[in-house]
């Protein structure tokens, strides 16, 4: 999932490596892909990089689901 912000972001972090990986695609997007199925947080920083009293930081829960097409694509490949 891309998501697509309104400000600047300059600091992304997954509470849990193994089931997202996280990428700034640019400073108001950022690519969020599942590698495992489970749960998760996800904080973005925003503000000044520089000054920690004019940043700010926003938490997502981030739940990750099976695919459910997975077994059918699987199917068709064997």
């Amino acid at each position: 999932r891309v998501l697509v912000l309104k400000n600047n972001v300059f600091r992304v972090q997954s509470g849990d490596d193994r089931l997202v990986t996280v990428s700034i695609v640019n400073p108001r997007e950022v690519l969020v892909q599942g590698k495992d199925v489970g749960s998760t947080v996800l904080n973005l920083w925003f503000g000044d990089p520089d000054d920690a009293t004019k940043q700010e930081t926003l938490t997502y829960l981030v739940r990750v689901f099976p695919d459910p097409e997975a077994k059918e694509r699987l199917e068709k490949a064997y």
